[in-house]
């Protein structure tokens, strides 16, 4: 397993990228940060969790976007999709620059929109002053998307019935 640290740093700019590989892939335990950040004057501009080359963490958001003043987006993930359970809130989060609004709000389940259309709109778009723009809802005639059991590594896929 090789592990790998990339720090880069923009002369022009002052960028300060650095990337955590694990045999080439963007990697690191969420406890010990983010495998991807970029920097500038030592503040974060973007936070980036991966596991095994997917965007991923378990505890918070996996994207994490700032700028001089507030956090501006949030995007939940799990395994390299756009999720978060809809009752802890929305998965993909957009404010405005001051961090006071919310701009852009949309619930995913497993990299699908899904929310349940009792408990509102699955996707929200908002103007500066905080009027809703646009809604979308869930078709309340769709479930949301199944469990699909992951299989470990090396375990053998189902096998499939052959047509009659």
């Amino acid at each position: 397993m090789a592990r790998t640290r990339i720090t880069r740093t923009d002369l022009n700019t002052g960028l300060i990228e650095e990337v955590y590989l694990l045999n080439g892939r963007r990697h690191r335990d969420a406890n010990e940060g983010p495998a991807y950040s970029m920097c500038y004057e030592g503040k974060p501009i973007e936070e980036k969790y991966y596991w095994h080359g997917r965007l991923h963490r378990v505890d918070g958001p996996a994207v994490l976007v700032h700028n001089d003043e507030a956090l501006e987006e949030e995007h939940y993930y799990r395994y390299g999709l756009l999720h978060r359970d809809p009752k802890e809130g929305p998965a993909f989060i957009v404010r405005n620059a001051s961090g006071t609004l919310l701009l852009e709000e949309s619930y995913h389940v497993k990299g699908e929109f899904y929310r349940d259309p009792a408990d509102g709109p699955h996707h929200i778009s908002r103007y500066d002053d905080g009027r809703i723009e646009r809604e979308h809802y869930t078709d309340p005639d769709r479930a949301a998307p199944p469990h699909r059991p992951s299989r470990s590594r090396g375990a053998p896929a189902p096998q499939r019935k052959p047509d009659p």
